[in-house]
């Protein structure tokens, strides 16, 4: 699903290597969810029985819960739909591990992202130059 800019007050109720897990209420329904927040989405390095401020991420066919403790990327919502589908872009640089592309989203505004060598193409790329124009 498309992230979620409405914050809600959780605690923290596990620490793992990838992240920990808060169990948050959301407002007007009943008891309380749990939802995951992996390393590269927390903020600073709480311990069990913080207070933290979550966000939902996404919530996957299982109903797990994804939540991060960082800001949305508000630059990049035109962008979301984009997900999975075959866009045009303009290669504006190569290193030896992919390209960088800058695409435009059909909104309007756009972004450079990487485009690494394995998606690039189904063989073995050593240099990504030699494939994108």
């Amino acid at each position: 699903g498309k992230p979620n800019d409405r914050w809600l007050t959780g605690m923290v109720t596990q620490k793992r290597d990838f992240g920990c897990f808060v169990a948050f209420r959301v407002p007007g329904v009943e008891g309380t969810a749990q939802g995951l927040v992996y390393r590269t989405e927390l903020k600073g390095s709480p311990d069990v029985m913080d207070e933290v401020k979550v966000r939902v991420v996404n919530i996957d066919d299982s109903n797990k819960i994804s939540l991060s403790m960082m800001s949305s990327a508000g630059a990049f919502a035109p962008f979301y739909d984009m997900k999975d589908k075959w866009v045009e872009g303009i290669v504006k640089n190569f290193a030896d591990f992919g390209a960088f592309v800058q695409v435009e989203s059909p909104e309007g505004g756009t972004v450079d992202g990487l485009l690494p060598n394995r998606e690039i193409s189904d063989e073995r790329i050593e240099d990504p130059a030699e494939v994108l124009e």
